[in-house]
């Protein structure tokens, strides 16, 4: 699946996609949705 996030969300956070990637990962292993193999490849 791919979510597509407009490019003024991001600016407006002032993160890189990096940086919502691993925020996204760490938030999802933090819930126990994810374990920490899935959490280690959203984050990349």
């Amino acid at each position: 699946m791919n979510i597509v996030i407009p490019d003024d969300v991001i600016r407006t956070a002032k993160i890189s996609e990096a940086e919502l990637k691993l925020e996204i990962a760490i938030l999802l292993f933090q819930q126990k949705k994810i374990g920490t193999g899935k959490a280690r490849q959203l984050a990349g």
